[in-house]
Order: structure tokens, then C-alpha cells, then sequence
């Protein structure tokens, strides 16, 4: 284990970042061919990347015949208090900022988020869309979140981008297949509250 900069061996190169981002979400015992086909790697640079992670003490490393089976090495203390953090950290990062950027705004049934975040396609810079559903009025909510989209745009360097819906209307636009709102609701997802279909057809 290195004590200087031990982070500079350890992430570096995306394809380490890609290895131990998939080993901390699944905790099985993989072989390589296993682990190529989960981050899109071919088998030699992958092979390069867990051996040098073995090295490192951060990966578990054992050989059944012919075959190597690797894990995270979760007693190793850089993977306990750095890797496996900063990873979980990262999964649940936007929906945290969001959740923050909700609370407490009145009548909201659901957020959905949509566009390329949604769909990890996204830029450093770009627009972080949502779709707001309140029990009744919008107005008083799109001035809350107009005055929070400032803080997040402080805070991450991101616009927050909010269309604001009453239940009625959501429940209108559904029925007559709106376009703009179908493709919403097919590629994004629920950041708090009720489901599309709850939404539209009640949650009982």
C-alpha cells in the first residue's frame, strides 16, 4: 500500500476509474472476460488494468484452473474509506442536489427528471431538466425554484432548467399524447415523489 499520493496509481486512467466503479455496485467474485463485457473493455487492457489493481491491494485476486476470479479487496483501508465512498458518493450525488433543491417547495407530487442527464449523455455545462408536478397552482413554485436554480447554478456550474405542471394539466397533456411529455416520461426518471402512472390514474 503507498502512503504518498497513493490515489495517482489507483484511479488515473478512466479504465481503472470504469473497473472499480462496476466492482464497488456489484460485490460478486468476476472473471476478466466478465468484468470486459461489464465496462467495455477489451480482454488485454483490461487484464492490465486488474493486474495492476491486485498490485495495489485493491482488488482481491484468486485462480480456479485456468481462469482468475477478482473482487474489491473491501478490508483494504484506501478502498474502505476512499474508493467505496467516493463511488456511492457519486451514484447518489445529482439526486441529493435535487432533493435539496425541492425541499420544502409546497403541493410538489413529483419531480421527474429528463433530457441528457437523464440519459448520461451529458456536458460539463450542460442544462440539468426537470419536470415539476403540484397538487394546484404553479406560480408559487416556479418562484421558489427560480430563486434555488440560482444557488445550484452556484454550487454545481449547471443551469437548473424546470417546467412546472398542476396535476390537471399533466393528467390533460398525458390523455391528448402529448409528444414533448411522452418523451419525457419514457426516458426519464422520478427524482421524488409519485410514479407517471400513479400521477395520472391516482396512487390507490
Amino acid at each position: 500500500m503507498r502512503f504518498y499520493r497513493p490515489l495517482d496509481h489507483i484511479l488515473g486512467a478512466k479504465s481503472k476509474v470504469a473497473v472499480l466503479r462496476h466492482l464497488v455496485q456489484d460485490d460478486r467474485e468476476q472473471s476478466g472476460r466478465e468484468i470486459a463485457r461489464a465496462v467495455g473493455l477489451s480482454p488485454k487492457p483490461l487484464n492490465q488494468v486488474l493486474a495492476r489493481l491486485a498490485d495495489e491491494g485493491m482488488l482481491l485476486r484468486r485462480n480456479i484452473g485456468r481462469v482468475y476470479l477478482f473482487r474489491l479487496n473491501r478490508n483494504n483501508r484506501l478502498v474502505a474509506e476512499l474508493v467505496v465512498p467516493l463511488f456511492e458518493g457519486e451514484e447518489e450525488l445529482l439526486n441529493q442536489a435535487l432533493t435539496k433543491v425541492l425541499e420544502g417547495v409546497p403541493s410538489v407530487l413529483s419531480a421527474i427528471l429528463y433530457g441528457s442527464v437523464s440519459r448520461r449523455e451529458e456536458k460539463p455545462y450542460s442544462d440539468v431538466d426537470l419536470l415539476v408536478v403540484t397538487e394546484d397552482g404553479t406560480k408559487a413554485v416556479e418562484e421558489m425554484l427560480e430563486d434555488r436554480a440560482m444557488g445550484f447554478m452556484r454550487r454545481y456550474g449547471n443551469f437548473l432548467s424546470f417546467i412546472v405542471m398542476s396535476l390537471a394539466e399533466f393528467r390533460q397533456e398525458y390523455q391528448e399524447r402529448n409528444d414533448f411529455l411522452h418523451e419525457v416520461l419514457r426516458t426519464g426518471r422520478v427524482v421524488i415523489g409519485q410514479l407517471p402512472l400513479e400521477l395520472v390514474y391516482g396512487s390507490d
